[in-house]
């Protein structure tokens, strides 16, 4: 129910939708098959979808990056701007 979940799953959602314009236009993958290890679904996934899920999380971390190193322009208290700490470190490791 935070507005900083709600904006998380926009720009996580939006993430998917831009790369799949870009993979769209550009052809996407170049043939690139396998399965792969998912650190979001701790499962073995398709190259797509791990590729998909580097993007979007990665769109993430940067955005709480953002809110923290900002210092959410202002308008975050305290308790918010430590969730933006935590969860930018939190993808951060998922993506390392």
């Amino acid at each position: 129910d935070s507005p900083l979940r709600h904006a998380e799953s926009i720009v996580h959602e939006a993430a998917h939708s831009f790369l799949n314009l870009l993979l769209d236009a550009s052809g996407g993958l170049g043939g690139l098959e396998g399965m792969y290890w998912s650190p979001w679904r701790g499962m073995q996934r398709p190259a797509l979808g791990i590729v998909h899920g580097a993007w979007a999380f990665s769109i993430v971390h940067a955005l709480y990056h953002r809110l923290w190193s900002m210092r959410g322009c202002g308008l975050l208290p305290d308790n918010q701007l430590r969730y933006c700490r935590d969860r930018s470190d939190y993808e951060l490791a998922r993506l390392e």
